[in-house]
């Protein structure tokens, strides 16, 4: 009897730490011709393309210079299935701002510094191929120091997760999305969560969230 609970217990134990590694749909993207089944959408206006980093790995990123206001950009993660509430992280990184002007070069008086361009993340079932409201966006004014680390407490059996990119101004400017973690475990540094929808997502980002009531 006392050998059948230590066998429990570990077998808990090893359960315990399994959830804490990385999950399937999961990538950092530092194979430079591999992504972990991330692909790129075709409706949308252009591609993200894979940068390296100064460590000698890789990250997905868009300029939005030489692309017109509203274009997007869209890769979306393979099919993630997961059995219970877990957490969803990424890295970002956003860069570059200016005040919008009209077509004379002029904008009205006080209008504050927009961002170049806005990310959002859009959590789909698999038989969903359009994008509804996201659960998470940027804001429009400002960017990062340096990378920025988002965490989603997610709960759907099985989805996909995208990432669009959306051209602000044709100023020089980044969208950069790198180290995608799903966990199989709740998310350590998010509060709770918020039901949008048939989805689980985190409340009390420092950015802005938009919910589908």
């Amino acid at each position: 009897m006392i050998m059948d609970v230590t066998v429990v217990l570990l077998l808990l134990h090893l359960a315990s730490m399994t959830r804490g590694l990385p999950a399937y749909g999961s990538c950092n993207f530092d194979e430079a011709d591999y992504s972990c089944g991330y692909t790129q959408e075709v409706d949308d206006n252009f591609d993200w393309l894979k940068q390296n980093n100064v460590d000698g790995g890789y990250f997905m990123e868009v300029e939005t210079e030489n692309h017109i206001r509203n274009q997007k950009a869209v890769f979306t993660s393979p099919q993630i299935v997961q059995q219970d509430t877990h957490c969803f992280s990424f890295k970002y990184h956003l860069e570059g701002s200016g005040v919008v002007t009209d077509g004379n070069g002029s904008s009205p008086l006080g209008t504050l510094p927009t961002a170049s361009g806005r990310l959002s993340v859009y959590v789909r079932n698999d038989n969903t191929d359009t994008l509804l409201q996201p659960v998470w966006t940027t804001p429009e004014l400002g960017g990062t120091d340096g990378w920025a680390t988002v965490h989603l407490a997610l709960n759907p059996l099985a989805y996909r997760v995208s990432f669009e990119a959306t051209v602000l101004q044709d100023i020089p400017g980044v969208i950069a999305v790198d180290n995608i973690v799903v966990s199989s475990k709740p998310c350590d540094s998010t509060p709770h969560f918020l039901r949008l929808g048939n989805k689980d997502v985190n409340k009390g980002q420092n950015v802005s969230l938009k919910c589908l009531l």
